[in-house]
């Protein structure tokens, strides 16, 4: 008896490691499909009964365009909290205003790094009309943004620099203390993910910007 038993059981861990991670990919595609454009899914497991629990080893995402706020790319996030590997890449993710091109995300445990690419003119047509916009350029690791912006009447010459406020993304104008704050362009913000560090580098025609936190 005890000998039947085990084989039954490693009958069922065998069937399982076979059917579960293609269901979960099917579900996973599911809640993907009406707002992207899922390219490929690959989920791994082992043992695959642990995706029972909405846990797994790793999780590889594709995705042709994604529109999607800070808020859902948090919710995608946190629905991942059980897997310890995600790879997540898209071509085109458009964001609030901005437009991000090969975007690519990944986690490992609670740490969550991206990077993507975003055109000079990608960036002007995210900014308000007034913000006339000189071609970004990098200084370090630090986006900086030029141009300038009718304040009663005048162009007043501003600059701007990505940076980490309260855990979020925004575009700070510097130089402005009266109205700079209520010119703050936020890129992302999210309770459930706070954003530790951003960067970026140069590129043709605009700049790839990165950036670390971790899951709250």
């Amino acid at each position: 008896m005890a000998l039947l038993v085990a084989i039954a059981l490693v009958a069922v861990l065998v069937l399982a490691q076979f059917a579960l991670p293609p269901l979960a990919e099917r579900s996973l595609r599911g809640r993907l499909d009406d707002e992207a454009q899922v390219e490929r899914i690959d989920v791994r497991a082992f043992p695959a009964l642990k995706l029972l629990w909405r846990h797994a080893d790793r999780v590889q995402v594709e995705l042709g365009e994604l529109r999607a706020g800070s808020g859902r790319i948090a919710d995608l996030l946190d629905e991942v909290g059980g897997v310890s590997e995600v790879d997540a890449r898209v071509r085109t993710l458009r964001t609030g205003p901005l437009t991000l091109r090969g975007a690519r995300l990944r986690k490992d445990g609670d740490l969550v790094q991206g990077e993507a690419q975003v055109s000079d003119a990608d960036v002007r047509a995210a900014l308000p009309a007034s913000f006339k916009v000189r071609p970004v350029r990098v200084e370090g690791t630090d986006l900086v943004i030029e141009g300038s912006i009718r304040v009663l009447g005048r162009s007043v010459g501003l600059r701007a620099r990505l940076a980490v406020r309260d855990g979020g993304i925004v575009i700070q104008p510097e130089g402005v203390p009266l109205v700079g704050g209520f010119l703050t362009l936020t890129v992302f913000r999210d309770p459930r993910l706070r954003v530790d560090s951003v960067g970026a580098r140069g590129t043709p025609g605009g700049f790839v910007v990165t950036a670390r936190g971790r899951l709250r």
